[in-house]
């Protein structure tokens, strides 16, 4: 089964489109119905496709806002922009250029690029944009003067090259953290060890170790770090960190084993003390 609405409905990309119902649900839908031959499939595709791109441009502003394969100036969103400014034009409606969708580029602050290991070259030519919550405050803007924010695009990034361990000491972000949102982001000369508690043993040794940052969260319009049981330390250090580990828990799991079997045997007297009541309690009544 294939949804081949497209071939017949002559207003698919400006008003069928937007009437039907969410475009992921109905392909998860038709999902277990696909067609098992990929190279048709994929052909049928590529017929389609050609056929809505042959069509002429739509003939109103209107029919152009979240048209997939056009757009206009004035419809770009917030965090949108369009890349090169140099871009071809597609055609012109009342004198606005029309471009092409595959111009249109999300733009990020520095701190999403960071997220995705990547750092914000340095730029004369910045994207701004107006936000009615302040991020920095953490608090709605009451005052009319909205903060405007910096945002970058992708093509005005490089990839992160975290800064190395020097003498014994892991690097760290200015929260103390080491920020590890992609495997590429861990500092060269350590490693990072998946043990819960690990931190604490470390750091009561005199070994230097710093607890991994793998994202955010938003709590009440607040920023809040995703931590994982993941600790960084130094390459030639993080076998003894294991190694001390293991036999801190053995010792803990021996300090801890009579203080266990003593619960155990109270469990048992207890269960043994309801049982008798139950019988005394059956025999006398």
């Amino acid at each position: 089964v294939k949804d081949v609405t497209c071939r017949y409905a002559p207003n698919w990309l400006t008003k069928t489109q937007r009437q039907r119902v969410d475009a992921d649900w109905w392909e998860e839908t038709l999902a277990s119905y696909r067609p098992k031959n990929k190279k048709m499939e994929e052909l049928e595709n590529s017929l389609l496709q050609e056929k809505q791109q042959d069509k002429p441009l739509p003939q109103s502003i209107g029919e152009f806002k979240n048209h997939p394969l056009y757009v206009l100036r004035r419809h770009l969103l917030k965090f949108e922009a369009i890349y090169p400014e140099s871009a071809a034009t597609q055609g012109f409606i009342r004198g606005e250029a029309v471009y092409s969708r595959d111009c249109v580029h999300l733009l990020h602050t520095r701190e999403k690029w960071m997220n995705e290991a990547l750092v914000v070259k340095h730029l004369k030519y910045v994207y701004y944009a107006h936000m009615c919550f302040d991020i920095i405050q953490n608090k709605p803007v009451l005052d009319g003067k909205e903060p405007t924010i910096e945002l970058f695009g992708r093509w005005q990034t490089e990839d992160y090259k975290p800064p190395p361990a020097v003498d014994g000491k892991v690097p760290r972000n200015e929260y103390g953290n080491v920020e590890l949102f992609k495997p590429t982001m861990l500092p060269p000369g350590t490693r990072h060890i998946k043990i819960p508690g690990i931190v604490k043993m470390a750091r009561k040794l005199g070994i230097d170790a710093a607890q991994a940052v793998i994202g955010f969260d938003f709590h009440s319009l607040t920023v809040v770090y995703v931590y994982i049981a993941l600790t960084v330390v130094c390459f030639y250090i993080a076998l003894t960190v294991v190694c001390v580990y293991i036999a801190l828990m053995v010792v803990c799991s021996y300090i801890a084993l009579p203080k266990r079997e003593k619960r155990v045997l109270g469990y048992w007297k207890l269960l043994v003390r309801s049982l008798l009541i139950r019988e005394r309690l059956k025999r006398k009544y």
